[in-house]
C-alpha cells in the first residue's frame, strides 16, 4: 500500500505542477515500497536521487507558477520546500549510515508533501474563482451547512464525522452535551479515555478495521460527566473520493442501555433457569449414586410425593403405583411397620426429626434395609402442615458394617498375634493376642519398628532375605525367633503381607504370627521318640545310622578315619530269666550311663535294641585311642551291678571296624563290627576284637603290655641307667641324665619308645615317675656320702605328672628326705608340652623354680616355640634334639637350625646341651658354634649305676678337684 494517496483534491489547475506533484508522489511511494521489500542499497540510492532531482525541478516550476501569489504564500512555499529538502538530506544521511531507521523519515516526507499539496489546492481554488461567484458559492454552502447542522443536531442519536485530511473531527450537539455538558469544541478523540476499560480493546480493534476501509459495527460503554456508563452501538461508514481514496468517516451511534439491561436480565434469567436445571440434574445424579430418594407429604391435599429414586429403590413403576398409606403397609416389612410408625409419633410429640432403619420388600421379593430421616412442620396451633424426608438403601453398607464388625471381632479375639505397620515398619496397631503372646501393650510399642522383637538366633542375612521377599513378591512366611517383653525367646510362625495403595505403592505391612513353642516342644518330643531309645535315652538305630553316614561323608572329605564299636552283653538272657525284665531294664539303663562316661563329648553311643549297643568314634588318628576306649567299655561292663541289694555280674564282647579300611558305608561298617564282635565271643567273651587279624593281634599285645606294665613296678622289672653329659671343649664330666629301662622276664628288654607312651596314655607314668624321683634322690645321696660329685642329674618329667600330681610337693619331700641340694636336680620337660598351654604351665614351672630346681626344655627344635613365652619361662637350659645333631655338619638346614638355636640361647643367656653326638665333626661344629655341653655315643653310652659310680671314682682320682657342677 502507498504511503501517499493522490486524489483529485490535490489538483491545482496547473497541469505542469500537477504532473510534478504526481511524479513526486509516485517516486516517494516507489522509494517506500523498495525500502519495505528490502531492495538492494544501490536501488534505494537511485530512487532517492530521482526524488531529490524532481523536488528541485518542482520548486523552480512552482516559483514561476506562484509568482503572482502573495509574498506570504511565496514564503510558505519556500519554507515547505526547505522542510522537504531537510527530510531528503536526512534520508540521504541515513542512506550513507544505515537504511534500517529510514521509516520515520519517509512518513515525515509524506506528511510534508500532503500539507503542501493541500495548501496549493486551496490557493488554486481561490485564484481560479472570481470573487462574486466565490461569495455566492460561500453563501450557498453556508446555508446548506446550517440546514445540515440543524438536521443533524436535532437527531435523537449521536453523530460525528472524522476527516482524513485535514485531521479534523466534527461532533454533533448530542455528542458535545454527553461529553462536556454544553456545546463547544471537543478535541479529536478526547473522549476515548472514557470508554469502559473492558471495551477498549474491542474499540481499538474496530479502529484498525476502519483504516482498512471496511465498514463495521461495534457496541461499547461510554462514561458521561456523572460517571455513569451508557451502552452505545456505533455504525461507522467510510466516505471515498471519485478515485477511491479515503476522505472521511461518518459515525452513527445509538444508545442501547435499556436494550442491554433487558438483554442482561434475560441472560440472568436464563442462567438462573440453567442453574436450576443443573441443580436438579445434580440432585438426581447424587440420589442415584448414593441410593437416596426424597419424599414429601402435604397436609393441605393429603398427597404424598416420591422422587424417581424412591420408585427405583422399591422397584416400582410410577405409572402403576400410587404412594399412599395402604400401599406403604404392603411394601414395608411387617415386623418393622410398627417401629416406623412409633418413630413418627415420637417425632410428632417431641417436635424433633426422626431417623429410623427398617426393612422393605421389593417387587421381585427381595428384602432390603433402608434408612429414613424426616422432619415434621406444624403451624402455631400444632397442626401438621408438611412431613418431608429421605430414604436411603443401606443394605450394602449394613453388610459391610457387619463384615467389619466380624473382622474387628476376629482381629481382637483371634489366638494369633496381629501387627500392623506403616511402610517404614513402624508399628501402628496390635491386637490382644499380640499383647498376650509378647507382653507388650499398644502404648509401649506403637511407633517402634518391628525389629524391636528380633532375637539374636538369626544371622543378619536372614532378615535381608525376608525384606527382599517382601519387596519382590509382597509376601513372606516362615519360622522366626522373637523375644517377649520379659526377654524370653520363643519361636513363632510368621506371615508378612504388603498392602498397596491405588498408585501401586506399599502403604502398610501386616504381620500375623502364632506362638509355636508347644508345637516345637511336641516336635522335639516326637523327634525324641523317633530318634532316641525310650528306655535308655540313647540314640536309636535310626539316629545312629544318620550320624554314621554324615561322619563317613566328613571323613571322606577331610581324609580322616573313624571307628565303629559293636557291643553285645554276655549272658544277658540269664539276667532277664533269673531276676525278671524289670531288673534287666534297670541294668540296661545303668549300662547306658557307664558307656557314655567312657566317651568324649562328640562320640555317639546308641542302643540298637535288646542288649546290643554301638559306638561311633570320629577323627581317630591312631589305633591305640580306639583300643583304650574299647578296653574302657569292657571294664565298664565287667564292673558289678547292684539292684535291690543283689549284686549281678555281666560282661560284654566288643567288635571294632575302621573306616575306610573295613568298609565304605554305614551298613558295611556295622556288619563288619558285628562280625568282629562274634569273633570276640569266640575268643572267650569279655574282650574286644578288630575286624582285621593284624589289628586284633596288636590290640591283644597292647593289652598284655599294659597288664605287664602294671606289674613291672611291683616285680622290680624297672631299673635306671645314666647317660653322662660332658663339657665339649674340655671333655670334663658335668653330670648325667637318668633314663628308665624295662627288663621283662619273657619278652626281654622292652624299648622306652614302646612302653613310655603306653604308660603316659594309661596313667601308669604317675606311680612310675614318683618311683624314679625317689630312686634318683636315693642314688645322689649315696654318691654324696661316698664323696663323689655327679654334677647335675637330669630327670625327664611327663606332662601327665605336671597336670595330675602335685609335682612340687613330691620333689620337696624327696629333697628334704635325702638332704640333697635342689640345684643338683635338672627337670627336663618337652618343648611341645610347654607350648601346648603356656599360661597354665608357667605357674607350675615357677613353683618348681622356687624350690631351687633347674629347668630344661628337652627336644628343643622339634616343636613350635613362641619366643614371647620362652622369655617368660623360668628355664636355664635348652637341649638341642638329637635329630638335628645327627644331620651335622653336612645338612645345611640342620646346621642353620642348630646355629639359630645356639644364637637364641646366647641372647637369652641360657645354657646349651646337645644330645646324640656321635662324631668328632659334630662335636667340633658345636664347639665352633658356641655350644657348651653335650652327650652321646661319642662320649659314652647310657650305663648302669655301678658303671657310673666307677666313672665318678675314676674321674675323682684323675682330677684334683670335682668336676664342674655349675
Amino acid at each position: 500500500m502507498s504511503i501517499f494517496e493522490w486524489n483529485n483534491a490535490y489538483e491545482t489547475g496547473h497541469s505542469k505542477v500537477d504532473n510534478q506533484h504526481r511524479h513526486l508522489a509516485d517516486l516517494l511511494n516507489q522509494l517506500a515500497k523498495a525500502y519495505l521489500h528490502g531492495a538492494p542499497q544501490h536501488s534505494l540510492t537511485h530512487l532517492l536521487g530521482e526524488l531529490q532531482q524532481c523536488a528541485r525541478q518542482h520548486y523552480r516550476s512552482e516559483q514561476r507558477t506562484t509568482s503572482q501569489q502573495s509574498l506570504l504564500s511565496q514564503q510558505r512555499n519556500r519554507s515547505e520546500y526547505q522542510t522537504f529538502r531537510q527530510h531528503l538530506n536526512k534520508l540521504n544521511h541515513h542512506r550513507e549510515q544505515n537504511w534500517d531507521s529510514a521509516s520515520p523519515i519517509l512518513d515525515e516526507l509524506a506528511n510534508c508533501l500532503g500539507t503542501h499539496l493541500a495548501r496549493q489546492t486551496q490557493l488554486a481554488v481561490t485564484t481560479a474563482t472570481p470573487h462574486s461567484a466565490y461569495q455566492a458559492i460561500r453563501l450557498a454552502l453556508k446555508q446548506s451547512e446550517e440546514q445540515l447542522n440543524l438536521l443533524i443536531n436535532n437527531l435523537p442519536n449521536l453523530l460525528w464525522f472524522s476527516f482524513a485530511a485535514p485531521n479534523d473531527t466534527i461532533y454533533t450537539r448530542h455528542w458535545q452535551q454527553l461529553h462536556q455538558g454544553k456545546p463547544g469544541l471537543i478535541q479529536r478523540h478526547s473522549w476515548i479515555k472514557d470508554i469502559h476499560p473492558d471495551d477498549q480493546a474491542k474499540w481499538q480493534e474496530n479502529q484498525r478495521q476502519s483504516k482498512q476501509n471496511q465498514p463495521f459495527q461495534v457496541e461499547y460503554r461510554l462514561k458521561d460527566l456523572q460517571g455513569n456508563y451508557h451502552w452505545l452501538r456505533e455504525i461507522r461508514t467510510a466516505r471515498l473520493s471519485s478515485l477511491g481514496h479515503l476522505q472521511a468517516f461518518s459515525h452513527y451511534c445509538t444508545e442501547i442501555s435499556d436494550e442491554q439491561q433487558n438483554l442482561a436480565a434475560l441472560f440472568e434469567l436464563a442462567e438462573q433457569n440453567q442453574a436450576l436445571i443443573n441443580s436438579s440434574r445434580r440432585l438426581m445424579e447424587a440420589q442415584q449414586l448414593t441410593h437416596i430418594g426424597n419424599w414429601e407429604w402435604l397436609a393441605s391435599d393429603k398427597t404424598l410425593y416420591w422422587s424417581d429414586q424412591v420408585y427405583a429403590l422399591f422397584q416400582l413403576d410410577p405409572a402403576n403405583f400410587q404412594p399412599n398409606r395402604h400401599n406403604l403397609a404392603r411394601i414395608i416389612h411387617a415386623q418393622d411397620l410398627k417401629m416406623l410408625r412409633q418413630a413418627i409419633h415420637e417425632a410428632l410429640f417431641t417436635q424433633q426429626a426422626f431417623d429410623v432403619e427398617h426393612r422393605i420388600l421389593r417387587a421381585d421379593g427381595s428384602e432390603r434395609t433402608v434408612r429414613q430421616c424426616g422432619i415434621i412442620q406444624q403451624d402455631q396451633q400444632g397442626h401438621i402442615q408438611r412431613i418431608a424426608g429421605t430414604i436411603q438403601d443401606i443394605t450394602d453398607s449394613k453388610l459391610e458394617e457387619m463384615r467389619l464388625r466380624q473382622a474387628a471381632a476376629i482381629y481382637e479375639n483371634t489366638m494369633q498375634g496381629v501387627m500392623i505397620t506403616d511402610k517404614a515398619m513402624h508399628i501402628i496397631d496390635i491386637n490382644r493376642a499380640f499383647t498376650k503372646i509378647t507382653g507388650y501393650v499398644l502404648e509401649e510399642i506403637v511407633g517402634q519398628t518391628a525389629p524391636i522383637l528380633h532375637a539374636e538366633q538369626h544371622e543378619p542375612n536372614f532378615y535381608q532375605t525376608i525384606w527382599h521377599s517382601l519387596l519382590t513378591t509382597g509376601h513372606w512366611q516362615g519360622e522366626v525367633w522373637n523375644h517377649r517383653k520379659d526377654g524370653s525367646v520363643f519361636p513363632e510362625w510368621l506371615t508378612l503381607t504388603a498392602l498397596y495403595d491405588d498408585a501401586g505403592e506399599v502403604s502398610h505391612y501386616i504381620g500375623l504370627f502364632s506362638d509355636i513353642s508347644q508345637i516345637k516342644k511336641s516336635e522335639t518330643e516326637m523327634a525324641q521318640l523317633a530318634h532316641y531309645d525310650s528306655l535308655s535315652g540313647l540314640p536309636n538305630r535310626l539316629l545312629f545310622f544318620s550320624r554314621l553316614e554324615h561322619a563317613i561323608q566328613t571323613a571322606k572329605r577331610e581324609h580322616q578315619r573313624l571307628a565303629v564299636l559293636f557291643i553285645d552283653l554276655d549272658n544277658f538272657k540269664q539276667i532277664n530269666d533269673t531276676h525278671g525284665h524289670n531288673i534287666g531294664d534297670d541294668l540296661l539303663i545303668e549300662l547306658a550311663s557307664r558307656l557314655k562316661s567312657c566317651l568324649r563329648t562328640n562320640d555317639t553311643v546308641c542302643r540298637l535294641g535288646g542288649d546290643e549297643f554301638t559306638i561311633l568314634l570320629e577323627n581317630q588318628k591312631v589305633d591305640h585311642a580306639v583300643i583304650d576306649i574299647a578296653q574302657k567299655v569292657v571294664q565298664a561292663c565287667s564292673q558289678p551291678f547292684q539292684f535291690n541289694q543283689q549284686q549281678m555280674n555281666i560282661s560284654c564282647s566288643v567288635g571294632i571296624s575302621m573306616y575306610p579300611r573295613d568298609g565304605q558305608d554305614a551298613e558295611m561298617l556295622v556288619r563288619n563290627a558285628d562280625t568282629a564282635m562274634y569273633q570276640a565271643k569266640a575268643n572267650g567273651k569279655n574282650c574286644f576284637h578288630f575286624y582285621t587279624k593284624e589289628l586284633t593281634q596288636r590290640a591283644i599285645l597292647r593289652m598284655q603290655m599294659e597288664k605287664e606294665l602294671r606289674l613291672a613296678l611291683e616285680n622290680q622289672q624297672l631299673y635306671l641307667v645314666l647317660h653322662p653329659k660332658y663339657q665339649l671343649d674340655s671333655g670334663e664330666l658335668v653330670g648325667a641324665e637318668i633314663l628308665l629301662r624295662w627288663q621283662h622276664p619273657t619278652l626281654g628288654l622292652i624299648s622306652p619308645v614302646t612302653f613310655i607312651p603306653l604308660a603316659e596314655e594309661t596313667g601308669q607314668i604317675i606311680p612310675i615317675g614318683n618311683w624314679v624321683i625317689q630312686k634318683a634322690c636315693q642314688l645322689i645321696r649315696s654318691w654324696l656320702d661316698q664323696e663323689l660329685m655327679p654334677g647335675h642329674i637330669s630327670l625327664n618329667i611327663a606332662g601327665v605328672q605336671l597336670h595330675r600330681t602335685p609335682i612340687n610337693l613330691i620333689l620337696r619331700q624327696a629333697l628334704q628326705q635325702y638332704q640333697i641340694p635342689a640345684d643338683m636336680i635338672h627337670l627336663e620337660v618337652t618343648e611341645n608340652f610347654i607350648m601346648h598351654n603356656p599360661e597354665t604351665h608357667l605357674k607350675i614351672l615357677n613353683e618348681l623354680h622356687a624350690l631351687g630346681i633347674r629347668l630344661s626344655i628337652d627336644n628343643f627344635g622339634t616343636g613350635s616355640s613362641s619366643l614371647s613365652y620362652l622369655k617368660q619361662l623360668p628355664i636355664q637350659t635348652l637341649k638341642i634334639d638329637q635329630s638335628l645333631i645327627r644331620s651335622l655338619p653336612n645338612s645345611e638346614n640342620g646346621a642353620a637350625i642348630s646355629l639359630a638355636i645356639i644364637s637364641l640361647a646366647k641372647n637369652l643367656k641360657l645354657e646349651l646341651i646337645a644330645e646324640g653326638i656321635e662324631s668328632d665333626e659334630q662335636r667340633q661344629f658345636l664347639i665352633d658354634a658356641g655350644c657348651q655341653y653335650g652327650q652321646g655315643y661319642f662320649y659314652a653310652k647310657p650305663m648302669l649305676v655301678d658303671e657310673f659310680v666307677r666313672l665318678l671314682q675314676a674321674n675323682k682320682s684323675t682330677q684334683s678337684a670335682p668336676g664342674r657342677t655349675g
